[in-house]
């Protein structure tokens, strides 16, 4: 049985019920602070599962200390523009739906904002929704003894909704950034996570095989990239959010963006097409990387097989020493030197992987000076490829999750829709 002790950073192994809740809420206890305020698409996919509108303004607030235990208030509450009601409670009703034996107590609040429901200072409609909550530990404007304290995530958070909050109920409020602690929430996923990371995942390799059909002499890496974002969209069945970095011949030893990203230049017989596809569904990220051969004579064919056979090589030096417990820099450092042994001309400007979930990269990182130890439930890419300037550049991707035995496919987990 998994440690029930309030940990932030700990998951629950796959299979047992979302737990991320609880975490937040020990996480902003262990603090001193009473609620967190946590703006952005990020936070509302993590603890909401609602990926909103992206020019409005989304929030969720996380009450200290209940994280599932049972009380008046709620795990956390969605705060979205009305006109974003229907979506807001859809995504909540998916989210229960999620969760075998109990779902989470998650609540809903709307405000005007300054799109469709025409509000002249929407952060200030915000504020006053999120006050009236009572969440926060104060409702309407109650008085408190001393200032509240609020956890706040510094990145996206607007210095101007802190302000609104203490003008209109939380005089002397006091914020502190507790993005530290959400990243090594984020880390450590849940089962139902992990169902929308392995959707997201299979999409981008039916993508990929897409991409695959179409290679030939005169494509451009624009088209091969609208065969990408085609085959995704139409396996989404939404217009989602796609990235790509699709390089051909020398434009591959760029790496990718934000030096280059795709344009005209058509494949040529022997080139090596580079295909880093990544697409977001229901607010979580799918990341694969192939190297694909257009055409050639049989030294070009050789040639491109040796090449991926090293990297096939490299990602085993790595998922053998995948285990909770090693630093990232350990796994760096052995594909490094493997790569650089069998490819000495070659430089790995990059890292070796990357941790996946509601952003394309986050932690873990896989670089040489990151020395955070990996933990069982981690969900991370293995991004490995060596690069020739002005003539080549391959790597081979991969999304893996990481058990308490070592690294492995991710698990199918509970269905998401």
């Amino acid at each position: 049985m998994p440690d029930p002790s309030p940990s932030p950073g700990r998951g629950l192994a796959a299979g047992t019920r979302p737990d991320r809740w609880r975490r937040v809420a020990a996480g902003l206890s262990d603090r001193g602070l009473a609620a967190a305020v946590l703006v952005g698409h990020r936070a509302t996919a993590h603890l909401a599962g609602f990926w909103g509108f992206r020019w409005n303004l989304h929030a969720v607030v996380v009450p200290a200390g209940k994280g599932g235990s049972g009380g008046g208030s709620p795990d956390a509450v969605l705060v979205v523009p009305r006109e974003e009601l229907k979506a807001g409670q859809s995504a909540l009703a998916q989210a229960s739906l999620l969760v075998a034996g109990r779902h989470p107590s998650l609540g809903l609040a709307t405000y005007n904002s300054g799109g469709l429901s025409g509000s002249a200072d929407p952060v200030r409609e915000l504020a006053r929704a999120i006050l009236d909550m009572g969440v926060t530990g104060a409702a309407g404007g109650a008085a408190r003894s001393h200032p509240i304290r609020l956890g706040m995530n510094g990145r996206h958070f607007p210095a101007a909704l802190a302000a609104s909050l203490r003008r209109e109920g939380l005089p002397g409020a006091e914020f502190e950034d507790v993005d530290p602690m959400l990243q090594a929430v984020r880390a450590v996923k849940d089962p139902d996570e992990l169902a929308k990371l392995a959707r997201a995942a299979a999409v981008t390799l039916r993508a990929q095989k897409a991409v695959e059909r179409s290679v030939a002499p005169g494509l451009t890496e624009l088209e091969a990239e609208l065969a990408a974002r085609g085959s995704a969209f139409r396996e989404a069945g939404e217009a989602t959010d796609f990235y790509a970095d699709m390089l051909s011949g020398p434009n591959a030893s760029f790496v990718g963006g934000p030096a280059l990203g795709a344009g005209n230049r058509a494949l040529e017989e022997g080139d090596y097409l580079l295909s880093d596809l990544c697409v977001r569904l229901s607010g979580y990220w799918g990341d694969t990387t192939r190297t694909l051969l257009c055409g050639g004579d049989a030294a070009a064919l050789c040639r491109w097989r040796e090449d991926l056979a090293v990297l096939e090589e490299s990602r085993q030096v790595a998922l053998r020493l995948l285990k909770p417990g090693v630093r990232c820099s350990e796994i760096d450092r052995a594909v490094r030197e493997f790569v650089s042994r069998r490819r000495p001309s070659a430089s790995l400007p990059h890292f070796t992987g990357h941790g996946v979930g509601v952003d394309i990269g986050e932690d873990p990182w896989f670089w040489p000076w990151n020395d955070q130890r990996l933990e069982e439930g981690m969900v991370f890419t293995i991004e490995h490829g060596f690069y020739e300037a002005g003539r080549y550049g391959l790597r081979l991707e991969d999304m893996y999750f990481l058990g308490p035995a070592g690294a492995g496919p991710l698990p199918a987990g509970p269905e998401v829709s």
